[in-house]
Protein backbone atom coordinates (compact mmCIF):
# COMPACT_ATOMS: atom_id res chain seq x y z
CA UNK A 1 0.00 0.00 0.00
CA UNK A 2 2.86 2.45 0.89
CA UNK A 3 4.39 1.48 -2.32
CA UNK A 4 1.38 2.40 -4.47
CA UNK A 5 0.56 5.62 -3.06
CA UNK A 6 4.30 6.28 -3.72
CA UNK A 7 3.81 5.51 -7.27
CA UNK A 8 0.41 7.12 -7.06
CA UNK A 9 2.22 10.46 -6.00
CA UNK A 10 4.56 10.52 -9.14
CA UNK A 11 3.01 12.02 -11.88
CA UNK A 12 5.52 9.74 -14.32
CA UNK A 13 4.94 6.91 -13.14
CA UNK A 14 0.92 6.82 -13.04
CA UNK A 15 0.66 3.41 -15.26
CA UNK A 16 3.02 1.55 -13.51
CA UNK A 17 0.68 2.87 -10.16
CA UNK A 18 -2.68 2.09 -12.32
CA UNK A 19 -1.08 -1.66 -12.64
CA UNK A 20 0.14 -2.03 -9.73
CA UNK A 21 -3.66 -1.52 -7.87
CA UNK A 22 -5.44 -3.70 -10.64
CA UNK A 23 -3.29 -6.93 -9.38
CA UNK A 24 -4.01 -6.05 -5.98
CA UNK A 25 -7.26 -5.78 -6.59
CA UNK A 26 -7.70 -8.84 -9.07
CA UNK A 27 -5.48 -10.65 -5.84
CA UNK A 28 -8.10 -9.59 -3.30
CA UNK A 29 -11.13 -7.49 -4.11
CA UNK A 30 -11.91 -6.28 -1.17
CA UNK A 31 -8.51 -4.48 -0.14
CA UNK A 32 -10.29 -1.24 0.95
CA UNK A 33 -7.03 0.60 0.93
CA UNK A 34 -6.85 -0.66 -2.93
CA UNK A 35 -10.51 0.37 -3.42
CA UNK A 36 -9.93 3.87 -1.87
CA UNK A 37 -6.69 4.45 -3.74
CA UNK A 38 -8.50 3.79 -7.19
CA UNK A 39 -11.83 5.69 -6.67
CA UNK A 40 -9.67 8.77 -4.99
CA UNK A 41 -7.30 9.29 -8.17
CA UNK A 42 -10.23 8.06 -10.51
CA UNK A 43 -8.27 5.61 -11.91
CA UNK A 44 -9.63 3.28 -15.01
CA UNK A 45 -10.29 0.31 -13.14
CA UNK A 46 -13.13 -1.65 -12.93
CA UNK A 47 -14.61 -1.88 -9.19
CA UNK A 48 -17.78 -3.41 -9.48
CA UNK A 49 -16.34 -6.77 -8.54
CA UNK A 50 -15.06 -5.07 -5.33
CA UNK A 51 -18.42 -3.10 -4.63
CA UNK A 52 -20.50 -6.51 -4.87
CA UNK A 53 -17.71 -8.48 -2.70
CA UNK A 54 -17.83 -5.62 0.37
CA UNK A 55 -21.60 -5.72 -0.79
CA UNK A 56 -21.95 -9.48 0.54
CA UNK A 57 -19.18 -8.73 3.66
CA UNK A 58 -21.81 -5.71 4.82
CA UNK A 59 -24.77 -8.08 4.17
CA UNK A 60 -22.93 -11.09 6.28
CA UNK A 61 -21.98 -9.43 9.13
CA UNK A 62 -18.16 -9.31 8.64
CA UNK A 63 -17.55 -6.02 6.91
CA UNK A 64 -14.66 -4.53 8.69
CA UNK A 65 -15.20 -0.25 9.34
CA UNK A 66 -13.25 0.27 6.46
CA UNK A 67 -14.75 -1.72 4.22
CA UNK A 68 -17.65 0.01 4.85
CA UNK A 69 -16.42 3.39 4.24
CA UNK A 70 -14.42 1.95 1.13
CA UNK A 71 -18.35 1.05 0.03
CA UNK A 72 -19.68 4.17 1.42
CA UNK A 73 -16.99 6.13 -0.58
CA UNK A 74 -17.71 4.71 -3.74
CA UNK A 75 -21.81 5.46 -3.63
CA UNK A 76 -20.71 8.78 -3.30
CA UNK A 77 -18.15 8.90 -6.22
CA UNK A 78 -21.07 7.41 -8.24
CA UNK A 79 -23.69 10.00 -7.11
CA UNK A 80 -25.44 7.65 -5.09
CA UNK A 81 -25.07 9.70 -1.98
CA UNK A 82 -28.63 8.36 -0.66
CA UNK A 83 -27.47 4.96 -1.12
CA UNK A 84 -24.57 5.92 0.75
CA UNK A 85 -26.69 7.77 3.61
CA UNK A 86 -28.72 4.50 3.91
CA UNK A 87 -25.59 2.40 4.15
CA UNK A 88 -24.11 4.40 7.14
CA UNK A 89 -26.86 4.43 8.94
CA UNK A 90 -27.53 0.98 8.91
CA UNK A 91 -24.22 -0.31 9.82
CA UNK A 92 -24.00 1.69 13.07
CA UNK A 93 -23.94 -1.65 15.24
CA UNK A 94 -20.45 -2.72 13.74
CA UNK A 95 -18.85 1.04 14.18
CA UNK A 96 -19.97 0.29 18.00
CA UNK A 97 -18.67 -3.19 18.24
CA UNK A 98 -15.52 -1.87 16.50
CA UNK A 99 -15.46 1.49 18.98
CA UNK A 100 -15.54 3.22 15.77
CA UNK A 101 -18.77 5.67 16.93
CA UNK A 102 -17.11 9.06 16.51
CA UNK A 103 -15.88 8.11 12.98
CA UNK A 104 -19.56 6.77 12.02
CA UNK A 105 -20.82 10.07 13.48
CA UNK A 106 -18.85 12.13 10.84
CA UNK A 107 -19.53 9.72 7.94
CA UNK A 108 -23.33 9.95 8.93
CA UNK A 109 -22.83 13.63 8.51
CA UNK A 110 -20.87 13.38 5.55
CA UNK A 111 -23.42 11.43 3.68
CA UNK A 112 -26.26 13.63 4.92
CA UNK A 113 -24.39 16.60 3.54
CA UNK A 114 -23.78 14.78 -0.08
CA UNK A 115 -27.65 14.00 0.13
CA UNK A 116 -28.53 17.55 1.21
CA UNK A 117 -30.03 17.14 4.71
CA UNK A 118 -27.83 19.92 5.61
CA UNK A 119 -29.83 20.42 8.88
CA UNK A 120 -30.02 16.84 9.89
CA UNK A 121 -26.47 16.41 8.89
CA UNK A 122 -25.54 18.89 11.59
CA UNK A 123 -27.43 17.61 14.25
CA UNK A 124 -25.84 14.32 13.62
CA UNK A 125 -22.59 16.27 14.59
CA UNK A 126 -23.68 18.42 17.63
CA UNK A 127 -21.94 18.24 20.81
CA UNK A 128 -18.80 17.41 18.51
CA UNK A 129 -17.86 20.75 18.05
CA UNK A 130 -14.68 21.23 19.94
CA UNK A 131 -13.09 18.00 17.77
CA UNK A 132 -10.55 19.26 14.79
CA UNK A 133 -12.48 16.24 12.94
CA UNK A 134 -16.06 17.59 13.93
CA UNK A 135 -15.10 21.49 12.59
CA UNK A 136 -14.00 20.07 9.54
CA UNK A 137 -17.57 18.20 9.50
CA UNK A 138 -19.64 21.48 10.12
CA UNK A 139 -17.40 23.38 7.10
CA UNK A 140 -18.35 20.64 4.54
CA UNK A 141 -21.85 21.40 5.58
CA UNK A 142 -21.78 25.07 5.91
CA UNK A 143 -19.73 24.64 2.42
CA UNK A 144 -22.53 22.79 0.68
CA UNK A 145 -25.54 24.61 1.79
CA UNK A 146 -23.59 28.09 1.07
CA UNK A 147 -22.91 26.72 -2.44
CA UNK A 148 -26.86 25.79 -2.82
CA UNK A 149 -28.44 29.05 -1.04
CA UNK A 150 -25.28 31.45 -1.96
CA UNK A 151 -25.23 32.62 1.77
CA UNK A 152 -21.40 32.36 2.22
CA UNK A 153 -22.04 34.21 5.85
CA UNK A 154 -22.20 30.94 8.39
CA UNK A 155 -19.09 29.57 6.88
CA UNK A 156 -17.13 32.09 7.21
CA UNK A 157 -17.82 32.86 10.66
CA UNK A 158 -17.63 29.18 11.63
CA UNK A 159 -14.15 29.11 9.72
CA UNK A 160 -13.00 32.38 11.70
CA UNK A 161 -13.92 30.98 14.82
CA UNK A 162 -12.68 27.59 14.22
CA UNK A 163 -8.86 29.43 13.31
CA UNK A 164 -9.05 31.31 17.09
CA UNK A 165 -9.92 28.30 18.89
CA UNK A 166 -7.04 25.99 17.47
CA UNK A 167 -4.92 27.53 14.98
CA UNK A 168 -5.44 25.06 12.13
CA UNK A 169 -3.86 26.16 8.75
CA UNK A 170 -5.75 24.06 6.81
CA UNK A 171 -8.61 26.39 8.59
CA UNK A 172 -7.23 29.75 7.67
CA UNK A 173 -6.35 28.24 3.90
CA UNK A 174 -10.20 27.41 3.45
CA UNK A 175 -10.92 30.93 5.21
CA UNK A 176 -8.75 32.51 2.72
CA UNK A 177 -10.01 30.84 -0.32
CA UNK A 178 -13.44 32.27 0.64
CA UNK A 179 -12.04 35.77 0.89
CA UNK A 180 -10.72 35.42 -2.10
CA UNK A 181 -13.74 34.78 -3.49
CA UNK A 182 -15.75 37.94 -2.06
CA UNK A 183 -12.40 39.78 -2.88
CA UNK A 184 -10.91 40.86 0.53
CA UNK A 185 -7.86 40.48 -1.21
CA UNK A 186 -5.74 42.39 1.74
CA UNK A 187 -7.01 40.03 4.44
CA UNK A 188 -5.00 37.28 2.05
CA UNK A 189 -1.94 38.98 1.10
CA UNK A 190 -1.93 39.66 5.34
CA UNK A 191 -1.42 36.16 5.62
CA UNK A 192 0.59 35.03 2.80
CA UNK A 193 3.85 34.84 4.38
CA UNK A 194 1.80 32.34 7.41
CA UNK A 195 0.41 30.46 4.87
CA UNK A 196 3.31 30.08 3.01
CA UNK A 197 5.10 28.99 6.35
CA UNK A 198 2.30 26.56 6.97
CA UNK A 199 2.19 24.90 3.29
CA UNK A 200 5.02 25.71 1.68
CA UNK A 201 3.06 24.59 -1.84
CA UNK A 202 2.90 26.03 -5.28
CA UNK A 203 -0.64 26.30 -5.16
CA UNK A 204 -0.88 28.05 -1.83
CA UNK A 205 2.08 30.23 -3.82
CA UNK A 206 0.05 31.08 -6.25
CA UNK A 207 -3.18 32.25 -3.93
CA UNK A 208 -1.05 34.41 -2.30
CA UNK A 209 1.02 35.98 -5.44
CA UNK A 210 -2.87 36.80 -6.97
CA UNK A 211 -3.81 37.79 -3.56
CA UNK A 212 -1.07 40.71 -3.22
CA UNK A 213 -1.34 41.75 -7.02
CA UNK A 214 -5.24 41.89 -6.80
CA UNK A 215 -4.68 44.20 -3.25
CA UNK A 216 -2.14 46.28 -5.15
CA UNK A 217 0.87 45.60 -3.30
CA UNK A 218 2.79 44.80 -6.90
CA UNK A 219 6.27 44.39 -4.29
CA UNK A 220 5.21 41.87 -2.41
CA UNK A 221 3.90 39.97 -5.89
CA UNK A 222 6.87 40.41 -7.25
CA UNK A 223 9.02 38.94 -3.95
CA UNK A 224 6.74 35.84 -3.77
CA UNK A 225 6.97 34.80 -7.55
CA UNK A 226 10.85 35.59 -7.65
CA UNK A 227 11.20 33.89 -4.12
CA UNK A 228 8.77 30.78 -4.92
CA UNK A 229 9.95 29.21 -8.47
CA UNK A 230 11.48 26.21 -6.69
CA UNK A 231 8.48 25.11 -5.89
CA UNK A 232 7.48 24.38 -8.95
CA UNK A 233 8.61 21.78 -11.96
CA UNK A 234 12.26 22.41 -13.03
CA UNK A 235 12.19 25.38 -11.31
CA UNK A 236 10.11 27.42 -13.55
CA UNK A 237 6.58 29.37 -12.93
CA UNK A 238 3.50 27.88 -15.01
CA UNK A 239 2.86 30.31 -17.68
CA UNK A 240 -0.44 31.95 -15.74
CA UNK A 241 1.81 33.22 -13.47
CA UNK A 242 4.86 34.11 -15.51
CA UNK A 243 1.97 36.59 -16.64
CA UNK A 244 1.06 38.02 -13.44
CA UNK A 245 4.56 38.82 -12.76
CA UNK A 246 5.19 41.04 -15.95
CA UNK A 247 1.89 42.88 -15.02
CA UNK A 248 3.52 43.30 -11.22
CA UNK A 249 6.82 44.46 -12.76
CA UNK A 250 4.62 46.58 -15.20
CA UNK A 251 2.80 48.01 -12.67
CA UNK A 252 6.46 48.78 -10.19
CA UNK A 253 7.69 50.68 -13.44
CA UNK A 254 10.13 48.01 -14.34
CA UNK A 255 9.48 48.31 -17.97
CA UNK A 256 13.11 46.92 -18.99
CA UNK A 257 12.27 43.64 -16.70
CA UNK A 258 8.72 43.64 -17.62
CA UNK A 259 9.85 43.62 -21.47
CA UNK A 260 12.54 40.54 -20.60
CA UNK A 261 9.94 38.76 -19.06
CA UNK A 262 7.07 39.04 -21.61
CA UNK A 263 9.64 38.31 -24.18
CA UNK A 264 10.62 35.47 -22.59
CA UNK A 265 7.27 34.16 -22.82
CA UNK A 266 6.71 34.76 -26.48
CA UNK A 267 9.43 32.86 -27.07
CA UNK A 268 8.55 29.52 -25.25
CA UNK A 269 4.61 29.56 -25.93
CA UNK A 270 4.34 32.39 -28.99
CA UNK A 271 0.45 32.36 -28.24
CA UNK A 272 -1.82 35.68 -29.05
CA UNK A 273 -2.52 36.33 -25.40
CA UNK A 274 1.80 36.44 -25.09
CA UNK A 275 2.30 38.43 -27.98
CA UNK A 276 -0.64 40.65 -26.71
CA UNK A 277 1.20 41.13 -23.32
CA UNK A 278 4.16 41.90 -25.14
CA UNK A 279 2.76 44.34 -27.16
CA UNK A 280 0.90 46.21 -23.92
CA UNK A 281 4.63 46.02 -22.24
CA UNK A 282 6.30 47.67 -24.71
CA UNK A 283 3.70 50.18 -25.01
CA UNK A 284 3.79 51.18 -21.64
Amino acid sequence: IWLLGCLANDPERQPEAINRCRKMLAEEPVDDRAVFGAGARQWPIDLSESDRAIEVLVREGSASVHHILALASRRLDSDQAANAAQLIASTKPIFERQQADSLWTLWRSRTLTAAGEFDEALRAIEGYESTPEAIDAYTAVLDARARQTGDWGPLVEHLGRSYEQIGDPLTLFGLCQLKMQQGRWAYVADRAEQLLDDFGTSAVLGLAAQAAFNAHRFESCRNLLAGGQAMFRHGRLPYELRRLLVLALMNLGLFSNAVAEADALVRDQPTAEHLLLLGDVQYS
